[in-house]
């Protein structure tokens, strides 16, 4: 099974074009849900795979789209099932390596992209789209998959054709002309136009991109191994960072001191600023680290949401300060930011942990902090009483602190495998924290399996809430509304209900050097 791992840097515009239609569904789904939306535990057919699968289900709304994190989250079970050793996270498009693989070992490949046929699959490879399967009931067999099976070899000599390639290239070019018409086209032997070359290309060999990845670790087996198991997103920053200075790399990655990350979008209020920025600091220390691979990286533009449309965030990655002291920074901070939640479960520990990130990132912002009461949930997991939109956009800042923490645990573990062996001062506080963030849960129980409902764990969520937010000088006041508003609070004071006029926060995030 091979996942994206690093796509052509001509699909920008189809990326952003899918962010965009992502943004879109969220601005409508929030117009039709303008007030809390109900429970989850209120819904008994919900999905245990999505916070918002109870409201989702819904007839009425349009479909949001699948959860941010699934694909890795089916990577991560995948690789932890029987069958991690046929699972890889490779630098290029999986389409070409199922090709590739259906060329030298034959087979049937299950896709829901038709495209497949058109790549050369060999004499015997074949394919099955998903859309074609259906269950049908034998007497002799019982419940039984019935399917139909594509053999492109097998079509092209029908059609007295080398390969579909030409053929698809004509019906790419005119929805309308009947497939006779274009099979008659593709047998003439008569010159191409100009596009024909480029459109083929994308039906040929591994990508030359992917070939250039490859070469960078093919004497490096335990970081390929590394490397096949990355988050798709983190893959793919990772391989353009190895080949950038290649001069056989394509000229626009060559001339540019800039990399994208094209960020996962979050389920968020789409009124407010994109969840995104609450794990910005974390992110700038994990990009950081890339420098020690190559260091003509300076910046990292990441696309996320701003407001209704999609656009570029610049970070700027810190080439002043020494990467020994950020990482003894780095590393000091999670431990005693760890260590103040010993009673809590490991999931809960770092959900409090994310949170703490989120609270001080709203602060430095001048952004009210989340409710206490949301943020206990959060550190909980619990999945009772409604889903505000404070919550939700909490939830959502939640997950990319924790994402991002994630980010900085997979790059750090590349860096040290690529600087394994050398004689560098920065590989034992990196091997320190490589070691600290392996004890990061999986993303099925961070952002999906509730905490114990055990009492002392509900307490010890409680108190571990309440010494972040008084760590913070964040007070919570529990008063009724009528209370709250005669009584004046103490300068300096935040009760997360609304952003203090004219208080500056300033931040005490070992990170903020990098944001």
């Amino acid at each position: 099974m091979f996942f994206d791992g690093l796509l052509p840097l001509s699909k920008q515009n189809t990326r952003l074009s899918r962010l965009q239609s992502y943004a879109n569904q969220l601005v409508t789904f929030k117009a039709l849900n303008k007030d809390d939306l109900p429970s989850r535990m209120e819904n008994t057919s919900a999905s245990k795979t999505d916070v918002l699968s109870a409201v989702i289900s819904s007839n009425r709304l349009k479909a949001l789209p699948a959860p941010p994190f699934l694909v890795p989250a089916v990577i991560e079970m995948l690789l932890e099932s029987r069958y991690s050793s046929l699972v890889a996270v490779i630098p290029g498009e999986a389409d070409a390596y199922c090709a590739e693989a259906a060329r030298q070992h034959g087979g049937v490949i299950f896709t829901s992209d038709s495209d497949l046929l058109v790549h050369d699959l060999g004499k015997s490879g074949k394919v099955i789209l998903f859309r074609d399967l259906d269950t049908i009931h034998l007497p002799s067999r019982g419940k039984c998959l019935k399917t139909q099976e594509y053999h492109p070899a097998g079509i092209a000599k029908r059609f007295e054709l080398p390969n579909l390639v030409k053929l698809a290239f004509f019906m790419s070019q005119d929805h309308h002309k009947s497939l006779t018409e274009n099979i008659r086209l593709a047998g003439k032997d008569t010159p191409m136009s100009a596009g024909f070359a480029e459109f083929a290309e994308e039906y040929g060999s591994l990508p030359k991109l992917s070939k250039l990845a490859m070469v960078e670790t093919i004497d490096k087996p335990n970081v390929s191994k590394i490397l096949a198991r990355l988050d798709p997103r983190i893959s793919e920053i990772v391989h353009l960072v190895r080949v950038k200075e290649n001069q056989e790399a394509p000229s626009d990655l060559q001339d540019s001191d800039n990399l994208n990350m094209y960020l996962p979008y979050l389920i968020d209020d789409p009124t407010r600023t994109s969840a995104w920025r609450s794990g910005v600091s974390i992110r700038a220390q994990a990009y950081s680290l890339l420098r020690l691979l190559n260091s003509s990286i300076t910046q990292v533009t990441e696309f996320e949401r701003k407001g209704t449309r999609v656009a570029g965030t610049t970070v700027e990655l810190d080439s002043t300060s020494s990467a020994v002291a950020m990482l003894e920074d780095c590393v000091k901070s999670l431990k005693d930011d760890l260590g103040q939640h010993p009673s809590l479960s490991k999931a809960a520990r770092w959900r409090a942990v994310a949170t703490r990130h989120v609270c001080q990132s709203n602060l430095d912002n001048e952004k009210p902090p989340p409710l206490s009461s949301d943020i206990n949930r959060l550190v909980t997991g619990s999945r009772e009483g409604v889903l505000s939109w404070s919550f939700i956009h909490a939830s959502a800042q939640m997950q990319a602190s924790l994402y991002s923490l994630r980010m900085l645990s997979q790059i750090s573990t590349v860096v040290q495998s690529f600087l394994e062996g050398a004689d560098n001062a920065i590989l034992t506080p990196l091997q320190t924290l490589v070691n600290l963030l392996n004890d990061l849960p999986s993303l099925r129980e961070l952002l999906d399996e509730k905490t114990s409902r055990d009492n002392s764990e509900i307490e010890a969520a409680r108190a571990a809430v309440l010494s972040t937010l008084q760590s913070l000088g964040i007070t919570q006041d529990a008063e009724p509304l009528s209370k709250k508003k005669k009584k004046r609070k103490k300068k300096g004071e935040h009760t997360g209900e609304r952003t203090p006029p004219g208080v500056a926060w300033r931040s005490n995030n070992m990170f903020s050097n990098l944001s």
